[in-house]
């Protein structure tokens, strides 16, 4: 038995000699990418791949992003100087709207519409003397708001119903709600409203 092993092992150490040798045909044949014999051996690059994903420059960040051309900015002081004036230096807003100095949106929504004004003057019935009588001009107030404006809440739509005082006016009610505090003329410009005083 140990003869036999002994021949085997020397007959394995002869094939793997002759494996060894590029020029024999056997190599090819124990060994894969071994040329043929005659055939010259051209090496192959060795390629690997990288432990670690090769470096990519991030994107730059945005420093400044195009808008579109803006209209030019409006000197709002400007206008507001060009407004026309009373006499005593008050805005003239009636004035401003007659003459096309302003011209207002309807309203602020889409699709607000611009309503005719209430061409009507109503002579306002007052106790005592006659240059104490007032004529209250829809168009003027009919040119800026709609009718609900003024007759919900503020006043009466029946003649007559509002009982109006200076003194009521002076604590913030019926024209007092808005002149003097967002609307020229202020209730202590007598003239204004008792035109036969101005006279």
């Amino acid at each position: 038995m140990r003869r036999w092993r002994g021949r085997l092992g020397s007959v394995a150490a002869g094939l793997i000699a002759a494996a060894c040798t590029t020029a024999n045909p056997v190599a090819s044949f124990f060994f894969d990418g071994l040329p043929a014999p005659g055939q010259e051996q051209v090496a192959q690059d060795v390629v690997k791949k990288p432990r670690r994903l090769p470096y990519v420059k991030p994107p730059p960040e945005v420093t400044f992003v195009a808008v579109p051309d803006s209209p030019p900015a409006i000197d709002w002081k400007g206008k507001f100087a060009e407004l026309p004036r009373n006499e005593d230096g008050d805005v003239a807003w009636t004035k401003a709207l007659d003459e096309k100095v302003i011209t207002p949106k309807p309203g602020i929504a889409a699709d607000a519409k611009d309503e005719d004004a209430t061409d009507m003057d109503v002579e306002l019935s007052t106790s005592g003397k006659r240059e104490n009588r007032v004529t209250f001009p829809h168009k003027a107030h009919t040119q800026w708001m709609g009718c609900p404006m003024c007759h919900t809440g503020i006043f009466e739509m029946e003649k007559g119903k509002a009982k109006m005082t200076m003194a009521a006016m002076g604590e913030g009610k019926y024209c007092g709600a808005c002149h003097g505090k967002v609307a020229a003329p202020d209730i202590a410009a007598c003239p204004a409203c008792h035109k036969a005083m101005g006279s």
